[in-house]
């Protein structure tokens, strides 16, 4: 049985960025919550948006999909997303589906708030 997805919008000092904490199973049951969670965000033009991963527990390959789909809306409108702080364990899952160079990634939440502050 798959963990709840929990989705919780972050105060952000940048007004241009939309900060996400997720948490819980990123699968094929789950994907459609976070896309609803994070629809305000998206309808903004040039919208950074930065996800922390850190209490991601589990992701599949839908989920992977979603972000990579995700990624390319934020690009596309201006903007751009980035993956923090992903737990390691899911790294070979990733570069096995070659998204390592289709995803941003940043350690932390911090460092991904300072490539918008340059």
């Amino acid at each position: 049985m798959d963990a709840p997805l929990q989705v919780t919008q972050r105060a952000s000092e940048l007004q241009n960025a939309s900060v996400f904490d997720v948490s819980g199973d990123l699968v094929v049951t789950t994907v459609e919550g976070l896309e609803e969670a994070l629809a305000p965000a998206l309808e903004e033009v040039g919208q950074k948006l930065i996800l922390d991963l850190g209490h991601l527990t589990h992701i599949d390959t839908p989920g992977l999909a979603f972000l990579y789909r995700l990624a390319r809306r934020s690009v596309a409108a201006g903007g751009w997303l980035t993956l923090a702080a992903l737990p390691a364990r899911f790294v070979p899952l990733i570069e096995e589906l070659r998204l390592d160079d289709e995803l941003r990634f940043r350690d932390t939440v911090q460092s991904a708030l300072a490539d918008l502050s340059r």
